[in-house]
């Protein structure tokens, strides 16, 4: 009875470490077992986005393996103490899943976006329309009466690096200008609209 040992989880083994009749000592590792509905995932965050999570904030998470499986879920703890590796801070952050994904296999890479701010009926254009000005200051073109592009000054809001609220400077139904880069058959580089 002395030599039984109990999990403290209910869940499934996936490594075993010993072999019947062999030695072990209180600091051998004997096995790895984990919970079989894979609900929690630990995830890194930049030092510029820790600051805005906490605690029951809502997440969404996809996976680079499950296409097209979108799980909800929510921040279970944020951890304040941060890891550096070659200079890049990150601070670990544990996700709970609001139910088990099917498919989902432990050490998956997974995407979680946490929903930090909401706004409705707001005027957005694409974040990359959004240019700054020689003073660092945020600017948009717009498309003039006469065809020509107008640089034009913003105050901007939210801003999920796909979309950025627009709070002032622009109107609804105007044409902004986004720049593209487009490969020259001669450089290899260009500048496009």
């Amino acid at each position: 009875e002395a030599a039984t040992l109990k999990s403290p989880i209910d869940g499934t083994v996936l490594d075993l470490y010993v072999a019947p009749n062999d030695w072990a000592s209180a600091s051998t590792q004997i096995a790895y077992i984990a919970d079989p509905s894979l609900r929690h995932i630990v995830a890194q965050v930049n030092e510029v986005d820790i600051v805005r999570l906490s605690v029951g904030q809502p997440v969404r998470v996809s996976f680079d393996a499950l296409p097209g499986v979108m799980a909800t879920g929510h921040v279970e703890k944020v951890n304040v103490r941060g890891q550096t590796d070659q200079g890049v801070v990150t601070y670990q952050v544990e996700i709970v899943l609001d139910e088990a994904v099917e498919g989902l296999i432990q050490g998956m890479t997974a995407t979680v976006r946490v929903l930090v701010g909401e706004r409705d009926n707001v005027l957005v254009v694409p974040a990359a329309a959004v240019q700054y000005d020689m003073m660092g200051e945020p600017v948009v073109y717009v498309r003039a009466d006469d065809g020509s592009w107008v640089s034009t000054s913003v105050e901007l809001g939210m801003n999920d690096g796909i979309v950025v609220e627009v709070l002032d400077g622009i109107k609804e139904g105007q044409t902004v200008r986004i720049p593209v880069t487009i490969a020259s058959p001669t450089t290899g580089e260009g500048v496009g609209e």
